[in-house]
This record gives structure tokens, C-alpha cells and sequence, in this order.
């Protein structure tokens, strides 16, 4: 595809243009037409307005059947005639060109529409992974990264990580590019022009922790496909330390944490047993009274502070996760955490309590069904 035609995706969904300017820019023009993949549009061409090969724009009006312009940039000129094949204007149907991509690049699923620049080509199996693919139009700015940002909700499904290929070639800094990492999106080249291929990116295996205690086949595919951070073990020992905080064993290593954000360490814990993804919505959290009004991050970043020194190379924040946007979890496999239910059950918390009765409750009811 030559530039003209790129140029045009670039602008997303609704691409249209004028008969005379992919006549004199796209060699391909014809084909195009035969293939359906440039279609006539009669409605735009209704419009009473009109820009030249020659750069002109004018007022059109019809008078006897035939089309009359007047220049906009210079009403006083006389009105001149307008050949009846300038206005015509056609659109790009995507359909047929995105089901070539889907095809050149062996995806399944069905492809839609998430946002006027964001198409969702299918998906595709990799060993364990499931991936979903992504076009964007592309760019550089903050439009771009927030559209971006938000790409996990406008998802039609969960996919164990997303690959976005652009149309241009403008790369986001690679900050955003390592946020949007951390969130499971990997940006990768522009699908090529002429075979359009994607290329997917050659995902390295999560560092494996010394302190590791996973060592059954399904736990290790369990970190394969939900992609926790951490692999040292949990304990909620349910002591209380000298300053009347809750003690977590975390590898050999204890921290303090406070019964308000032991709640919330609680409550990830307990949706770890709940599903595997151990994900949970902010905007659920906040109705369960874990986050005051507009105190989301202070909560959670106070929860993190208390696992610093605990975590050793592992970042805080990849501990307790947002893993996507509005989403939380407690990046560990489930069988990492245990606790100590009769010294938890001793608690002076009845809130605590509550949450420890439910994850023995959820627990035990998970080994029933077993």
C-alpha cells in the first residue's frame, strides 16, 4: 500500500475521500473498487460542499441539473461550473481488508470495532497463552496513551496478554510502553505494509524467586497463565506485634501491617480463592467500604509500603497489582497463601473475622468439589 492509502487509515474508522484524489494518488484505485475494499458513498456525496484537485473550496449549488461553485475564500468571484464527477466521494470498507490480516496472520475470534482508532483483529493461541491482537492508528501523544490505557475494558474477552500493532510508525516513550507492560499490552512494529504481517513479541518466562516453593505441574502452568509476580511464600501468622499490628510472613521475612489495610490484604486474599485471577474491580472495593471517596490510591499504596523490605528485587507495586485499569489483585499463586485460622479467628476485629470466616468457607468449599 502506497502512502496516499496509509495516510488515510491512519485516521481510523471513518475513512472517505474524494473519486479524483485516489485516482491521481492510488495506483491501485481500480483493484480496490473490484475487491470492495473502496466502496462509492452516496451519502457524503449529498454534502453542499466540495474540495478541488486544486485546492479550492466551495459553496456547491445546482441550478437546471447542473453543479455550481462558490469559491468560500472569495464570494465576490463568479460562480463556476463544477464537473459532475468532483464531488464524488468514496469510503474504505474495512471489512474485507481486516479479514485479510486475520487470514495473512492465522486469527481466530471475530473482528469488531473498540473505538474509532482501535480495531480488534482476533486472537491467537500461543503454548499456554491466549493473546488477543489489536490495530491502532499509532502516535506519540497523550491521546494515544490514554486510549491505550484503556484498552483492557473495551476488550470483548480476557486474554492472557494483548499485542497492539500500529498503522504509523510514531512510537509512544518508553515509559508508557513499560506501564502498559505491566498491565499485560505490548506494543510491537507496524503491521507491514505490504504482507501485513504482525509481528508478536517473544515473551521471556517470569523471574523465578529463589525463595520458590512451587513445584507441581499445575501450580507452574497456573504461573504461565495467570502471571504472578511473586513466588515467596504468605503466611497470616494472626500474632499481634508490639505496636498492635498484624504479623505476615512474608518468605522468612515478617512485616507489620495495620488492621486497615489488613483489610484490604484480606480481601485480595480472599478473591484469590474466589478465582484464580485473583482480580478485583477498585470500584467493587470501594463499595465494600475498603477506599473512602477518592482515597483509592493512598489505601493501596499504603498497603504496598508495608511489603518493602519484605519483596527483595520485586517491586511493591507488582506485589499488589493493578493489573489493569480499576483492577487490583495480590500477585501470588493461591497456594502460596495460608494463615493460622484459630489465632486469626482471636482477633479483636469482628470485620477481620468476618473476612477470615470466608476465606476458610471458600476454601473448603473449593477442596469439596475438588
Amino acid at each position: 500500500m502506497n502512502d496516499w492509502l496509509w495516510f488515510h487509515l491512519a485516521m481510523g474508522r471513518d475513512v472517505r475521500f474524494y473519486e479524483w484524489d485516489a485516482q491521481m494518488n492510488c495506483p491501485d484505485f481500480e483493484a480496490l473498487c473490484a475487491q470492495g475494499v473502496f466502496v462509492r458513498d452516496l451519502k457524503a456525496e449529498k454534502t453542499d460542499y466540495l474540495i478541488t484537485r486544486y485546492g479550492q473550496t466551495l459553496d456547491l449549488y445546482t441550478v437546471n441539473g447542473v453543479i455550481f461553485g462558490i469559491d468560500t475564500q472569495n464570494r465576490e468571484e463568479p460562480p463556476v461550473v463544477v464537473d459532475p464527477r468532483e464531488p464524488i466521494q468514496y469510503r474504505f470498507n474495512w471489512e474485507p481488508w481486516l479479514q485479510k490480516v486475520r487470514e495473512v496472520n492465522g486469527l481466530g475470534g471475530t473482528s469488531s470495532w473498540l473505538h474509532q482508532h482501535l480495531a480488534f483483529l482476533g486472537n491467537r493461541v500461543d503454548g499456554s497463552r491466549k493473546i488477543g491482537v489489536v490495530l491502532s492508528s499509532g502516535g506519540s501523544d497523550d491521546a494515544e496513551r490514554d486510549l491505550l490505557l484503556s484498552l483492557p475494558a473495551r476488550m470483548p474477552s480476557v486474554y492472557d496478554i494483548t499485542v497492539v500493532t500500529t498503522i504509523r510508525a510514531d512510537q509512544l516513550p518508553q515509559q508508557d510502553i513499560a506501564n502498559l507492560e505491566r498491565m499485560g499490552i505490548h506494543m510491537v512494529s507496524p503491521i507491514d505494509r505490504e504482507t501485513l504481517k504482525i509481528e508478536c513479541p517473544r515473551l521471556q518466562p517470569k523471574r523465578r524467586d529463589a525463595y520458590s516453593t512451587v513445584t507441581t505441574s499445575t501450580q507452574e502452568a497456573d504461573y504461565d497463565r495467570y502471571e504472578y509476580n511473586c513466588r515467596l511464600p504468605v503466611r497470616l501468622t494472626g500474632k499481634i506485634t508490639k505496636a498492635g499490628n498484624n504479623e505476615v510472613l512474608v518468605g522468612d521475612t515478617p512485616v507489620e501491617v495495620g488492621d486497615v489495610p489488613f483489610l484490604l490484604f484480606l480481601r485480595l486474599a480472599l478473591e484469590l480463592r474466589r478465582n484464580k485471577s485473583g482480580i478485583v474491580s477498585k470500584v467493587d472495593l470501594r463499595s465494600e467500604g475498603y477506599f473512602g471517596e477518592g482515597t483509592d490510591d493512598h489505601a493501596i499504596n499504603r498497603l504496598r509500603n508495608c511489603f518493602i523490605r519484605a519483596l527483595g528485587d520485586l517491586d511493591r507495586r507488582d506485589f499488589i497489582e493493578s493489573c489493569r485499569p480499576k483492577k487490583l489483585r495480590l500477585s501470588v499463586h493461591p497456594d502460596l497463601v495460608t494463615w493460622n485460622t484459630e489465632k486469626l479467628l482471636d482477633h479483636d476485629d469482628e470485620r477481620i473475622k468476618a473476612l477470615v470466616r470466608q476465606l476458610v468457607q471458600t476454601t473448603e468449599a473449593a477442596a469439596s468439589t475438588a
